[in-house]
């Protein structure tokens, strides 16, 4: 219970939705190795293979869920709307969403931001990685200005003194 908790609070979902965070908790338990199964998962002791884990996401992340041209009202309505990732679909290959009316939508594909957190009143988003510079290349012919973007004393390549 305290990872659904912990689940559904990070992603400020609210505590209506308390069951999918269960659901999805207990979906993320039964495919984590345990010490007590040597190392195995509940799901491999069950069904004696090993998992596939590839479909996991974070609970409450913001998804872009594409809609079928049977759904949009017009061919100029948005393809995509963006929704929040409440778990994988019972019994079958896809994940379920919670649009902004709270109604749940079943999907097989959608593109997941895994950082971002719609219900969040600010928009969270989770701690990245900072992107770093690029190294200077070495020979390049802009080589005269220095880290500052300041030009040093030397005159630019191709010109000349006069």
């Amino acid at each position: 219970m305290d990872k659904a908790q912990s689940m559904r609070l990070e992603s400020c979902s609210p505590p209506s939705w308390w069951e999918f965070a269960v659901d999805h908790a207990v979906h993320v338990y039964n495919r984590t190795p345990l010490k007590h199964h040597q190392w195995q998962t509940p799901y491999e002791v069950l069904n004696k293979e090993a998992p596939d884990i590839k479909h996991l996401r974070v609970f409450g992340c913001g998804a872009y869920v594409y809609l079928p041209k049977e759904t949009r009202p017009n061919k100029l309505s948005p393809k995509a709307e963006l929704m929040t990732y409440i778990g994988v679909a019972d019994g079958s290959h896809g994940f379920k969403f919670m649009r902004t009316n709270n109604s749940v939508v079943t999907q097989p594909t959608a593109l997941l931001d895994e950082a971002m957190f719609p219900k969040c009143s600010n928009t969270k988003r989770r701690a990245s990685t900072r992107l770093q510079s690029a190294p200077k290349p070495e020979n390049s012919d802009d080589d005269w200005i220095t880290d500052d973007d300041e030009p040093d004393s030397r005159p630019p390549p191709n010109s000349q003194k006069g």
